[in-house]
């Protein structure tokens, strides 16, 4: 169902240009990387690094000091793996995507079987999602963020619905969501699910169309005009309109006032804990009752 089944926040990486492993082999090696910020990759990569490798030198590019306003941050990277050909590089796993999808990088593949690498200690799933069709892995994550639907129990108990099951498509889940009452007992507004980007409808369309394996712009062109799209939007626009979707535009400001202290900003920054949403689409952190998002169920979405 979702694309972004888990967001890869760096991916370190062998590109094409790499030095020659004679010349790593010298006493002193200098590694160029690039990376989003060099603060950060510092605190979280490179100072460890250099601590356990004193021979080494790390000089870090920063992509984020050379984007240009308004410039998709893939272009940026291509642009600069052209111009400084660094090493390593540490990205966004959309761009990862891209530049494996292009032949961009170095399979890490044969490297890490000679140097006797233990990937036992990774997702195998993860590892699945960085290779490619012919079994080559090009990057590895040292961190990952799941995404998962989240459900409460007694409201399904409650309407005597069936339970949220693994490997859901998104229009079984919106049907889903539909089954729930648009108020409850007491009069009060009740809604089948929240989505983490529901404040903007038009952003959960695109992550809706985009984990269904739909893309809104090629090389060349914005393609949000096919037909694939349009279906996508006019239903997203429905589920609003009979607020089946929870819209925290149309809550009373009012509720804000509510909070008396520092417990009563949960309900407020998760709404799906008032207890009144059956269902919520939301980052694995959030732990409550989870039903499990895989790559599987995003082939299988609209």
């Amino acid at each position: 169902m979702l694309r972004k089944i888990f967001t890869l926040f760096m991916l370190c990486i062998l590109f094409t240009g790499c030095t020659a492993k004679e010349e790593q082999e010298q006493a002193n090696v200098t590694l160029k990387v690039l990376a989003w910020n060099e603060t950060v990759f510092n605190r979280q990569y490179g100072n460890f690094f250099l601590a356990t490798h004193p021979n080494y030198t790390l000089e870090v590019i920063s992509i984020i000091e050379n984007m240009e306003p308004m410039t998709d941050i893939t272009k940026t990277i291509e642009e600069l793996l052209v111009k400084e050909n660094p090493d390593v590089i540490s990205i966004p796993m959309e761009s990862y995507v891209v530049l494996k999808d292009e032949g961009k990088l170095s399979s890490l593949t044969k490297p890490l079987q000679g140097a006797n690498f233990d990937l036992t200690g990774f997702s195998p799933a993860i590892i699945d999602f960085l290779r490619d069709e012919q079994g080559e892995l090009y990057g590895l994550t040292p961190v990952f963020t799941g995404q998962a639907l989240y459900y409460n129990k007694s409201l399904f108990d409650q309407y005597g619905i069936a339970y949220p099951h693994d490997f859901m498509t998104w229009e079984e889940m919106f049907k889903l969501a539909e089954q729930f009452p648009a108020v409850n007992e007491n009069h009060e507004p009740q809604y089948g699910l929240y989505h983490k980007d529901s404040s903007n409808p038009f952003m959960m369309a695109l992550k809706v169309g985009e984990s269904s394996g739909l893309s809104f712009n090629n090389s060349e062109h914005i393609t949000l005009n096919t037909e694939s799209w349009k279906q996508i939007f006019e239903n997203v626009t429905d589920y609003f309109k009979a607020k089946v979707c929870y819209d925290p535009n149309q809550v009373p400001s009012s509720d804000s006032m509510k909070m008396k202290d520092i417990k009563d900003m949960e309900p407020i920054s998760y709404p799906f804990l008032r207890g009144n949403i059956a269902m919520a689409l939301d980052e694995s952190t959030f732990n409550i009752f989870a039903v499990k998002v895989t790559p599987s169920y995003c082939r299988k979405s609209i």
